[in-house]
């Protein structure tokens, strides 16, 4: 498989996409197990890294596997060269996973995280007024 690198516009638009998507799931993923969030910003950072491989607890797919995740981003033990506090980007991992398991063994609805095509993706980290140039 060849790893085509897209444009910085591209790249951009689809860090937005991921964003908002990752906020909304996280918000949801908060509230429904009544936990204090970590840090935002980390808190994004670990679940790109959690939707790299996804989530499967007793056989259900919370998060699905991300090919562009797997292929652009750099090992977890990077992430404190891209100025990232390895110690709280792994406490935010794990209360996203904690969380996650807790739904589910409460029997509680379970959050699950949409998976996006890139061109989803795009679209929704666009302006508005640019959204329908999106093929």
């Amino acid at each position: 498989m060849q790893l085509i690198i897209p444009d910085d516009d591209t790249i951009h638009l689809l860090a937005i996409g991921y964003s908002k998507v990752g906020i909304d799931f996280l918000t949801r993923l908060w509230v429904a197990a009544k936990i204090s969030p970590p840090q935002w910003q980390v808190a994004l950072i670990a679940l790109l890294y959690l939707q790299k491989r996804g989530i499967e607890i007793n056989g259900m797919r919370v998060l699905g596997a991300d090919v562009l995740l797997r292929a652009w981003l750099p090992e977890a033990n990077m992430v404190s060269k891209f100025s990232v506090d390895k110690s709280a980007f792994t406490a935010a991992k794990n209360t996203i996973q904690r969380a996650v398991r807790e739904l589910q063994n409460t029997h509680s609805p379970v959050v699950r995280l949409k998976q996006y095509t890139v061109t989803q993706l795009l679209r929704i980290g666009a302006p508005e007024r640019e959204k329908n140039f999106i093929k």
